[in-house]
């Protein structure tokens, strides 16, 4: 079950915080309940994606995005991401998510996020995000173009670029699909 009320708390939270410029670090607290953990009690990979939905939803909102696409109509959707597992996070393990803003490119926002379990690092995940309107994806030029700090213009590190790049170079559709439509 999707953890509404954690969402929610989190994002109220979030509102009464500071705000945060781009590179920046917003940091949830939470524990690993019963709800989270899959058939081998441990963490489920889902319920990582999940919690770093919130986390990431809650850096949006304290950079002033949330309020951006409130005022122009817009949506947001995660348009890729590459996530790690690293390490088992048990039943009741103290879980702090750290989301930091880290850039963007002509047509995605870049999200770095970390999990830790007990203060060790045990999940990552790298995001891009769309921001998008009834015509499609809005350039974040234009969306951005009355943030001039340098966090929104800043080069993004090279772990992200290389990933980006790589999926500028992927096959769109896939291989295996494009073989089976053109049968």
């Amino acid at each position: 079950m999707y953890p509404v009320v954690r969402v929610m708390r989190e994002m109220r939270r979030a509102g009464r915080l500071p705000a945060l410029a781009p590179g920046e670090t917003h940091v949830t607290r939470t524990r690993c309940w019963p709800q989270d953990l899959d058939t081998a009690w441990e963490l489920n990979n889902g319920r990582s994606l999940t919690l770093f939905d919130m986390a990431r939803m809650a850096v949006l909102r304290r950079c002033g995005v949330v309020e951006l696409m409130k005022a122009r109509g817009l949506s947001v959707a995660v348009a890729g991401s590459a996530v790690t597992y690293r390490k088992r996070v048990r039943l009741m393990d103290r879980i702090e998510l750290h989301a930091t803003i880290v850039g963007c490119d002509a047509r995605f926002t870049y999200v770095d996020h970390v999990l830790y379990a007990n203060g060790v690092p045990a999940h990552g995940l790298y995001a891009r995000m769309a921001l998008f309107d009834g015509s499609g994806i809005r350039p974040t030029a234009e969306l951005f173009a009355d943030r001039l700090e340098p966090g929104w213009r800043a080069p993004l590190p090279e772990p992200i670029a290389a990933w980006a790049d790589s999926e500028a170079h992927r096959a769109w559709p896939p291989a295996a699909a494009a073989a089976r439509a053109a049968a």
